[in-house]
C-alpha cells in the first residue's frame, strides 16, 4: 500500500475503487487518527492506494496498514520496510480479526517480510497454516498476534524492544 498527501481539507480516501467493506473500515481508522492525534492537519488530504490497482478490493483486512501509513505520514515516523500486517480496526484502536490469514502470511513471506502480525482473535490460523504447509512456511519468519494498533505500531517500528531483539525479530527467525 501507498499513502500520498495533497492539498486539500483533511480527507482520507482511496484513490481507486474499493468495495464498501473497505470504505467502512477506512472510517474507522479515520476516527482512530483524529481521536489519536486530535484532528487531521486542516490542509491535507490522504490518498491511500494499492501497488496492485487493476481490480477491486474488499474487505477490512487492509486497516491496521491504513493505520500506519496516515501514522507515518502524521508523526513522520518511519517503519520497518520487513514488516507486514493485517487486520481490521476499530475506531478505538482494536484489531478485529479477518479472514484469509493464512494466504496473507504465504504473500508476505514471498516477498522480504521478516515479521508479521495478525490480529490475536485469528491465532489459530497461524497454527492451521503449520499444519498445512508444515513448519518451514514459518521458519523465516516471526509471527506475532496483535489486540491493539499500538502493539503493531510496536512491531512496525524499526526500534526493537529488547524483548522482540531477544525472540529474532531483527533476524527474521520464529520461535
Amino acid at each position: 500500500m501507498n499513502l500520498t498527501t495533497v492539498e486539500g481539507g483533511g480527507n482520507v480516501r482511496f484513490n481507486q475503487g474499493v468495495g464498501g467493506d473497505m470504505i467502512q473500515s477506512l472510517h474507522e481508522v479515520q476516527k482512530f487518527m483524529q481521536l489519536r492525534h486530535n484532528g487531521f492537519p486542516p490542509f491535507i488530504d490522504f490518498e491511500l492506494s494499492f501497488e496492485e490497482k487493476y481490480s477491486e478490493k474488499d474487505g477490512p483486512s487492509a486497516a491496521v496498514a491504513c493505520g500506519l501509513l496516515l501514522e507515518s505520514s502524521i508523526t513522520g515516523k518511519t517503519w520497518d520496510p520487513a514488516f507486514a500486517v493485517t487486520g481490521d480496526m476499530n475506531a478505538d484502536g482494536s484489531v478485529q480479526p479477518i479472514g484469509g490469514v493464512g494466504a496473507k502470511i504465504r504473500g508476505a513471506t514471498n516477498g522480504s517480510c521478516k515479521i508479521i502480525a495478525v490480529p490475536s482473535k485469528n491465532e489459530i490460523a497461524v497454527t492451521d497454516l503449520v499444519i498445512q504447509d508444515g513448519p518451514a512456511a514459518l521458519a523465516k519468519i516471526c509471527v506475532f498476534t496483535i489486540k491493539t494498533f499500538e502493539e503493531a505500531a510496536a512491531l512496525a517500528s524499526p526500534e526493537r524492544h529488547p524483548v522482540l531483539e531477544r525472540s529474532g525479530a531483527s533476524e527474521g527467525r520464529h520461535e
